[in-house]
């Protein structure tokens, strides 16, 4: 097949490059002297690497490529309401890790290990985000339906990761006699609240608009182009559409965690648009690609002045 010059540019570093060059240029324009504000810019860079090391080491995308890696970093440049950083970023991270083992799993007689780290990562990332203990049974469901390593060992393995941190962090607090962070912990994950949707600023409300809009061109085409995959790759983007819905769809439950919840979404949604992104072919995969890419960054200028008039 001959190579286009899209092709080229998917397995060069220019796309990574950009990235990089349009995150920091938004974050540039956000508080210079917050130390918090950098450390944004640095977790978000850190999660960028390691949900590409995932994407390569289990050929996601079976190609060569820093796509997911640049379009994380793109989508977290337009999401201007996110930079400061937040230990959800932490999560975020361990949220890329866990995807990581949970690939591992894939048709192991013996997952345990695999799965005890996944959940074991898993637990750690529901920390800094409750709501996101939900993943929990998507994760099972994943390891019976695509990977094939739901067992009676595993699912037990599973359950010991899981709550291992969630009961340190429960001993650490009884110790200290602070036992209200364990309240706040069950509010969070039951606040189900879809009409504060109605109270976001302008800024998150374009750019979930995009993400959804970019997602579900990439979920659809790949519905349609799957075949084109190994079965193991195969399995693997179906367990990050899976999440990458189920994350949207918890976003449109709890809309007043439009902040917390944004790098959980990015982390999950980037392989997805990435991968079509660089192997989409045809007219209308250029056509998407370079409209998609247009509109991230008429996204990121178009909050980046809409944040500049609020601190007028």
């Amino acid at each position: 097949m001959e190579r286009t010059f899209k092709d080229r540019l998917a397995e060069s570093l220019v796309p990574l490059v950009v990235a990089l060059a349009c995150a920091a240029a938004a974050w540039s324009a956000g508080p210079m002297t917050d130390p918090w504000h950098w450390g944004g810019l640095a977790a978000t860079v850190a999660v960028a690497y390691a949900i590409h090391k995932v994407c390569s080491v289990n050929s996601v995308i079976p190609l060569r490529t820093w796509m997911t890696a640049a379009v994380l970093l793109l989508l977290a440049a337009m999401c201007t309401f996110a930079h400061r950083g937040d230990v959800t970023l932490g999560g975020a991270l361990c949220y890329a890790v866990s995807l990581h083992f949970l690939f591992q799993s894939y048709q192991q007689y013996y997952a345990e290990r695999w799965v005890f780290q996944a959940f074991l990562f898993l637990g750690l990332a529901c920390l800094t985000l409750p709501p996101l203990y939900l993943l929990a049974p998507l994760y099972l469901l994943s390891m019976f339906v695509q990977l094939g390593s739901l067992t009676l060992r595993s699912l037990l393995a599973a359950m010991f990761g899981l709550f291992i941190p969630l009961e340190f962090y429960a001993g650490v607090l009884l110790l200290t006699g602070n036992t209200e962070p364990l309240l706040l912990l069950w509010q969070q994950l039951t606040a189900f609240a879809p009409t504060a949707i109605a109270e976001w600023p302008l800024q998150p409300a374009v750019s979930f608009l995009l993400v959804a809009l970019l997602f579900s061109v990439a979920a659809i085409h790949y519905a349609y182009t799957n075949y084109n995959d190994k079965i193991r790759p195969r399995m693997f983007n179906y367990v990050l559409i899976s999440q990458s819905a189920l994350l949207l769809a918890l976003l449109l439950l709890q809309p007043h965690h439009y902040v917390r919840l944004t790098p959980f979404i990015l982390v999950a949604v980037s392989p997805v648009v990435a991968r079509y992104f660089a192997l989409g072919r045809g007219r209308w995969a250029l056509f998407f690609f370079l409209l998609g890419t247009l509109l991230l960054m008429g996204a990121t200028v178009f909050n980046l002045w809409s944040q500049s008039l609020n601190f007028l």
